[in-house]
């Protein structure tokens, strides 16, 4: 059984010992797929770009990330990441700025698919409202789509991390329901990490004075922290595309 419980760990099932669906189909998976994974996997990490000592490393198909201080990890969390339709992109760029308490301006994107129809009251309710120019934002508090803090780092996808007030999403195994935004399951020992605490209601913007690298990555195999090698799905297609 602990061979079991090893193989599921690996696989990102869920780690009790039953041979349900999920493992079944996985222990189904030929060797020569495995072998192929990991050669696109290492080709991948090959064209990489070597990471300093201090960076946050998002892994999509894992949905999790990693925050390294001084090549040591310490912390890691789950994450939510871009569902199918809308995926969170591969990039990296330099965290320069810390909101606490961010008020969300709802994208045209998201405006145009989920709102334009409903009518004032229905966005009300919501906790939504139009400001003087006609666009669509909800104010900051508990029940803000952004959660009570929210991690910049300036790309042309407008792609952040931040909190979020549906914390049950965390509890599933594939977590693609976004937007592209990157859900954080613990946004407050993030900010506690950085140096920052949580201690008012009101909205705040931070300068970071050291701009933290933050790589959003996606990899289907790699050897994690304590050394196991690590299989998850190719959720995007990505990795069918590599290298064939």
């Amino acid at each position: 059984e602990a061979e079991l419980l090893e193989y599921q760990r690996r696989q990102g099932l869920a780690v009790d010992g039953d041979i349900g669906p999920n493992t079944k189909r996985e222990l189904k998976t030929s060797i020569y797929s495995i072998i192929r994974k990991v050669k696109k996997n290492l080709a991948l990490e090959r064209i990489s770009s070597p990471k300093g000592s201090n960076y946050v490393l998002i892994n999509i198909p894992e949905f999790k990330m990693h925050y390294y201080d001084n090549d040591e990890p310490v912390l890691n969390m789950k994450i939510v990441v871009g569902k199918t339709k809308m995926r969170t992109p591969v990039f990296n760029r330099k965290m320069k700025y810390i909101v606490k308490n961010p008020r969300w301006n709802v994208p045209p994107s998201i405006y145009k698919q989920e709102y334009a129809h409903k009518s004032e009251s229905e966005l009300k309710k919501l906790g939504l409202r139009y400001n003087s120019e006609g666009k669509l934002y909800q104010p900051s508090g508990s029940k803000n789509a952004l959660g009570v803090v929210k991690f910049l780092f300036p790309n042309k996808f407008n792609v952040y991390m931040h909190d979020t007030p549906a914390k049950s999403l965390f509890n599933r195994r594939v977590r693609a329901y976004s937007h592209g935004c990157i859900r954080l399951e613990k946004p407050l020992e993030l900010l506690n990490e950085l140096g920052y605490s949580y201690n008012s209601k009101k909205n705040k913007w931070i300068t970071l004075k050291n701009k933290i690298p933050v790589y959003v990555e996606y990899h289907t195999v790699w050897v994690d922290d304590e050394g196991i090698v690590q299989f998850r799905h190719d959720i995007y297609g990505y990795e069918k595309k590599l290298f064939n």
